[in-house]
């Protein structure tokens, strides 16, 4: 997706500017065409090296994530959208595209667990449930991530953790109500503990797991 013409001519490609910044989500640029009738992609190169850019649709709701290189070219994109070699005919998905050293995009794949957590936040409107989520899924991803952002139940849902001196402590809200907070240098027992609590409309996480889907909040 995206066109290869710069983002402003002032960027050193000559080419006139076709996009115009409509705000920032977590410190990444929101980029919309000046032109609201052609292709809501991104622009071929960047101004700055090694930024990334964000496009929504008419809704504002998320199309794109372009991260560029030092050299300003891109170096993958995050489209939602289909792919049908991919996600099938018809059928509009998160995944990736990554750029070989010649600049040619390669083809689709699905986004591995630890990009959706890096780049999740951004997914601003994009309901994206856990595929196949087991409770030993959602198990190691309490233990190894250090914030988490989800619903389940109409509710959100919002885990923290935190260490220092081989002490941690984590913090879990529910519609930012404090419904866990401890320190321990235990982090397997306090793992146990914010996973027997019952907060998912009085379920534990093992016992609701077959409801369980995630949205990550822009």
């Amino acid at each position: 997706m995206g066109g290869r013409s710069g983002f402003l001519a002032s960027g050193g490609f000559g080419t006139p500017a076709r996009w115009h910044s409509t705000g920032l989500l977590y410190g990444v640029k929101v980029l919309e065409r000046n032109d609201p009738e052609s292709r809501t992609g991104l622009p071929g190169f960047c101004n700055t090296p090694g930024i990334a850019y964000i496009a929504v649709n008419m809704e504002g709701k998320f199309h794109q994530f372009r991260q560029y290189g030092r050299d300003r070219r891109p170096l993958f994109d995050i489209d939602y959208g289909e792919d049908t070699p991919l996600t099938g005919r018809g059928k509009r998905e998160l995944h990736i595209h990554e750029y070989d050293s010649n600049g040619v995009r390669q083809p689709g794949r699905w986004l591995t667990d630890s990009e959706m957590r890096r780049y999740g936040k951004f997914f601003k409107g994009v309901d994206l449930s856990m595929k196949g989520a087991t409770y030993d899924e959602f198990a190691a991803m309490v233990r190894e991530s250090w914030e988490i952002e989800y619903t389940y139940g109409g509710h959100e849902y919002f885990y923290q953790r935190s260490g220092h001196d081989g002490l941690f402590e984590i913090y879990v809200l529910r519609d930012n109500d404090i419904v866990y907070h401890r320190t321990s240098d235990d982090m397997d027992e306090m793992s146990a503990e914010v996973l027997s609590l019952r907060i998912y409309d009085g379920k534990t996480v093992e016992e609701a797991e077959q409801g369980i889907r995630v949205q990550f909040e822009a």
